[in-house]
């Protein structure tokens, strides 16, 4: 009776599925991998909202992190200046006083290709008949402003959202889905990313279908 009034028109088996699929019993592919490139992880210089960390910039931001596939979607959405980032940062990874770690504030953005979506069964549920649209999605660090008066999360989510929203009456690479996550102060995060000179992605066009975004 639960999972009927859960996932209404769901059978049993498919709603068995779907929950050994959650719980990693289960796995399935992704029929539309992103490549290795797209995948790979680039450190960011980001200026906490919360604080100001010692030194003077660049040498005061705090390591953030973005894939490639990120940085391409942030070049199409032409918000790299809202977000405030640097292409890099001396500071290790997000660390403060106290031995916590810093997790910068996030913007999610899923890009389409503008088609109208073809029907397919789920690799998840098993359900058949959804709609699949053809998308992207990057998640990508933002912060205050490097230099002058802070600005605040608040004004700079505006900022970022009104530049974004932009691209929803676009025929392509047409905005579908944005989220934002604030910056918090956590445990347990490590480097993970490399050093790149600029924010200019790998790749300046995604590929919506196949085997992803071309190699560079």
């Amino acid at each position: 009776m639960g999972k009927r009034k859960f996932m209404s028109g769901w059978t049993i088996a498919q709603m068995d599925t779907y929950l050994a699929k959650k719980k990693a019993k289960e796995f399935y592919d992704q029929d539309r991998p992103i490549t290795t490139v797209m995948n790979n992880v680039v450190n960011v210089g980001v200026m906490p909202f919360g604080f100001t960390p010692d030194g003077t910039s660049p040498n005061n931001l705090l390591k953030g992190s973005i894939t490639e596939q990120g940085l391409t979607i942030l070049a199409l959405v032409d918000a790299a200046s809202e977000t405030h980032i640097a292409h890099q940062a001396d500071k290790i990874m997000g660390s403060v006083q106290g031995g916590l770690l810093f997790t910068p504030a996030r913007v999610g953005i899923t890009l389409w290709d503008g088609a109208a979506p073809g029907t397919g069964t789920s690799g998840l549920t098993g359900k058949p008949g959804i709609k699949k649209y053809q998308t992207r999605s990057g998640t990508i660090p933002f912060g205050d402003v490097t230099t002058g008066t802070k600005v605040g999360e608040a004004v700079t989510r505006v900022a970022l959202a009104t530049k974004i929203r932009l691209k929803k009456d676009e025929a392509g690479n047409k905005l579908r889905g944005l989220a934002f996550k604030p910056e918090m102060l956590t445990t347990g995060r490590v480097d993970r990313g490399k050093t790149k000179e600029s924010l200019t992605p790998a790749n300046t066009t995604l590929i919506y279908g196949g085997s992803g975004s071309p190699a560079p």
